[in-house]
């Protein structure tokens, strides 16, 4: 009985998915609200996609891959809408090369 109260009670987060499930999982949801997403999303998007940090200067967040440097500026944790759609648009076009 405590196992199944202990099992009851556990709350569920996007890090009991696998891991390509929880990608697509998060880049639909921000297709579908850009407006929401938070900077921590689109950090884990752009790692999954082999970007690292380069570097962060003031609020701009410099992301770099081999031929690709990308900034998002993050103001209180959130991302505008128009960063979050290139975002996007740039993980279907690398989709789209492979």
């Amino acid at each position: 009985m405590k196992a199944l109260i202990r099992l009851e009670s556990k709350s569920w987060n996007q890090t009991d998915l696998a891991p390509g499930m929880q990608k697509r999982k998060l880049l639909e949801r921000l297709k579908n609200n850009p407006k929401g997403a938070t900077f921590a999303e689109i950090r884990t998007l752009l790692l999954q996609e082999g970007f690292h940090l380069d570097r962060v200067t003031g609020s701009h967040h410099i992301f770099k891959r081999p031929g690709i440097t990308f900034a998002i500026p993050v103001h209180h944790n959130r991302v505008k809408s128009v960063y979050v759609k290139r975002v996007i648009e740039l993980i279907e076009e690398t989709k789209g090369k492979q």
